[in-house]
């Protein structure tokens, strides 16, 4: 499941203070106008977080 957020590090942070874990920090993808991360919730759900830059 991948989510579209305004601000990429803002979310990763809420996550991360609601007790899950970023498992992909932020990281700009070249040639695409999007940044990605990875974060798992408390009971280890992977979610995929995108930000557009473009």
């Amino acid at each position: 499941m991948s989510v579209t957020v305004a601000d990429l590090d803002t979310a990763c942070g809420e996550v991360a203070a609601g007790g899950g874990k970023v498992t992909l920090k932020p990281e700009s993808r070249p040639g695409e106008p999007i940044r990605l991360a990875k974060v798992a919730d408390t009971e280890g759900n992977i979610l995929s977080l995108a930000e557009y830059v473009g």
